[in-house]
């Protein structure tokens, strides 16, 4: 997998992730108003792409990135040896680490001086973009994203990377021409047809959005995110048994999704089955509470 690819999860993403603290706040929040009511869907905020993959999916992998010249520790350091030669590719891989640590700030400092460094690297471009995106710029990821594209239009990547960040702004159209076309360049790519199918989620187009998350979780089935928004569509779509079949192996897999449990809930009301359902209600407060 290349730099700055999402593990959607980034990857996924690294798709991408990654549940974000405002949006259990706002789960809660609506919980103890009676916004979700058992007698009705759970309504999926319209958090960016990549927020969700960090809800339902393992921790991506690394945005690897570039950072500082490496410091006197870094003689005890095993994997010194190993830096590159180049001052460039020095911080390039100095901010991919911070980024794997979570120290996203100097990350995106370290990307900022490459791309001033380097306004022509593809590569620089891509990871800035990919590290925006995760730190909720989705604005500010399109626009490295587009400069990226610019230079490099067919790259399936940043095709891919763009369309996550431009469904993350709720621009579905362009969103899902950019990733068609990186599609089109690449059909076996499984973080793609994550991305795409979220986005037919996203736009209610539930029957579309399950049979291409089904395609992706056949392939890949210890993966959260297609996962969870196929049960997410399943539910839409009235088939009870499908969803909770789908969502039950979500919080096996992701035990700290609070939405799944939430969603599980309103399932079994549909089941007439209250006692299970309140014990999904409980476990979905419990999780967003802590």
């Amino acid at each position: 997998m290349s730099d700055g690819q999402k593990n959607v999860p980034g990857k996924r993403s690294r798709q991408s992730q990654r549940v974000n603290r405002e949006e259990q706040g706002d789960l809660l929040a609506e919980a103890v108003t009676g916004l979700f009511s058992q007698q009705v869907d759970l309504d999926i905020p319209e958090e960016p792409l990549e927020e969700a993959a960090r809800e339902v999916s393992p921790a991506p992998e690394a945005r690897t990135g570039a950072g500082v010249e490496p410091g006197p520790e870094a003689d005890a350091d095993p994997e010194a040896e190993a830096m590159p030669d180049s001052p460039w590719e020095r911080k390039m891989a100095w901010a991919k680490e911070r980024a794997r640590e979570g120290r996203l700030e100097e990350a995106e400092e370290l990307y900022r001086e490459l791309v001033e460094e380097d306004p022509a690297s593809v590569r620089a471009l891509n990871n800035l973009g990919v590290l925006l995106d995760e730190m909720g710029d989705a604005e500010g990821a399109v626009t490295q994203l587009r400069a990226a594209r610019g230079i490099d239009p067919q790259n399936q990547e940043i095709l891919g990377n763009l369309g996550a960040a431009l469904g993350a702004l709720g621009r579905y159209v362009e969103a899902e021409e950019a990733l068609r076309a990186a599609f089109r360049l690449d059909p076996t790519s499984l973080e793609i047809r994550t991305n795409l199918g979220i986005l037919l989620f996203r736009r209610g187009l539930y029957e579309r959005a399950a049979a291409e998350l089904k395609a992706v979780c056949a392939a890949r089935p210890d993966d959260g995110l297609p996962l969870f928004y196929m049960g997410e569509a399943l539910n839409r779509l009235g088939k009870v048994e499908e969803a909770i079949e789908a969502l039950e192996r979500v919080t096996e897999l992701i035990p700290g999704n609070p939405r799944a449990y939430y969603t599980l809930g309103v399932l079994f009301d549909k089941k007439n089955l209250p006692e299970r359902a309140a014990a999904m209600y409980r476990k979905a407060r419990e999780l967003t509470a802590s």
